[in-house]
């Protein structure tokens, strides 16, 4: 029987940062990569091998929807996750890729983050269409 593992993914322009955690083990398993699709993808599907069943999450950024369609078309379970909705603590004070992304896998285990609607394809291009038009009109 596979393990749940929740992995939270930091993206940015120098390299993806993710973490994993086994609520059941307490295990956490962390890796880095290029911020390519595809070499976030092996990473997942090398933790995948190792008898984890993958529910992965990043914040919500630039990348826009493309990152989670990816995913979620090579079969990886993806969600984006509202970063102003993220709990933050008083000891949360030293910020970088590594921890960010530990923090958002626990806290994704624990359910005490919020997902945002993801919209399908044919709608992010008619808000795309309607927000260009505005942007004309002014």
């Amino acid at each position: 029987m596979k393990k749940l593992l929740y992995v939270g993914i930091d993206v940015d322009d120098k390299s993806f940062h993710g973490a994993g955690f086994c609520q059941e083990t307490g295990e956490i398993l962390e890796f880095a990569c290029k911020p390519q699709n595809g070499a976030l993808l092996k990473k997942l599907q090398k933790l995948e091998k190792n008898n984890f069943q993958l529910k992965v999450c990043y914040e919500a950024t630039y990348l826009g929807y493309g990152l989670q369609r990816f995913l979620s078309k090579n079969n990886i379970e993806c969600v984006i996750i509202a970063p102003s909705l993220i709990p933050e603590l008083a000891s949360d004070r030293i910020k970088n890729d590594r921890l960010d992304s530990r923090k958002l896998a626990r806290y994704f285990a624990k359910d005490m983050l919020t997902e945002i609607y993801i919209p399908n394809e044919e709608d992010e291009q008619i808000r795309d269409l309607v927000r260009s038009r505005s942007f004309l009109v002014k």
